[in-house]
């Protein structure tokens, strides 16, 4: 147990991890850094690439270490542009982060409606089945998405979750050509949500903003009542992160 707790301290300090790097570290043998490893990877924990013989941090640990902690600096100041895009179409509104091959939603707003989706903050989720995600792996170049994925297979949420890279790709084109992306019922039956990404002033993606409700609510396709409102939360997150970067 002890050796599997000190496993679990060093992978937000190195993030990647080779079985050398484990046995080195807690000077133990190489095959019992190898099953430690399996162990935390059947758990959830960590995620093995056969590509670089390497493991990273998995859902698992993030949604430990994401629930354990308060709301980081970032949900803290995009809060209110949350709350404000939540009061104005009366739906559930989350910020959510990439992180691998999953997504961290990290804040969130409660809709006002009466029948409305819950507030993930703290959930880790497969990155392709979810409209942030989406809108995240969009901004990645064709050679590092195929990378972020190489010897892994995409974990299905759902019977709509995408299933292939070629899917996902095709899916990632279309997201580029609209701007947005939309999850209908990819990670839970009966959801549909779209999300975009929040820029950072040199312009590549920190995060994206989504939107979701039931289906029944909001059908499949986003409306302008819904896109507009976006946009212009994002947007104005853009103006503010930038003139804070210009402040400093």
């Amino acid at each position: 147990m002890d050796r599997a707790l000190r496993l679990l301290a060093l992978l937000p300090e190195q993030r990647r991890l080779r079985v050398t790097d484990v046995s080195r570290e807690l000077g133990v043998a190489p095959s019992t850094a190898h099953r430690l490893l399996s162990t935390l990877a059947h758990r959830g924990f960590v995620t093995a690439d056969v590509n670089t013989r390497t493991y990273r941090t998995g859902p698992a640990f993030w949604a430990l270490t994401t629930a354990a902690q308060p709301a980081d600096d970032l949900s803290v100041r995009l809060r209110p542009h949350l709350r404000r895009l939540s009061e104005r179409v009366e739906e559930t509104i989350t910020l959510i982060v990439l992180d691998g091959l999953f997504c961290r939603f990290i804040s969130g707003v409660r809709g006002a409606r009466p029948l409305r989706t819950i507030v993930r903050v703290g959930t880790v989720l497969p990155c392709h089945t979810v409209s942030g995600g989406k809108a995240l792996l969009a901004e990645l170049p064709p050679r590092k998405l195929r990378a972020l994925f190489a010897g892994h297979r995409l974990l299905p949420m759902t019977r709509r979750s995408i299933a292939t890279l070629n899917e996902l790709s095709d899916e990632l084109e279309t997201v580029r050509e609209l701007g947005y992306a939309t999850n209908i019922g990819e990670s839970e039956d009966g959801i549909t949500a779209v999300a975009m990404p929040v820029r950072r002033p040199d312009g590549t993606a920190l995060a994206a903003v989504a939107v979701s409700a039931p289906t029944t609510r909001i059908g499949a396709v986003p409306t302008r009542a819904l896109l507009d409102p976006l946009q212009e939360a994002v947007s104005r997150i853009g103006d503010d992160l930038l003139a804070e970067a210009s402040s400093l």
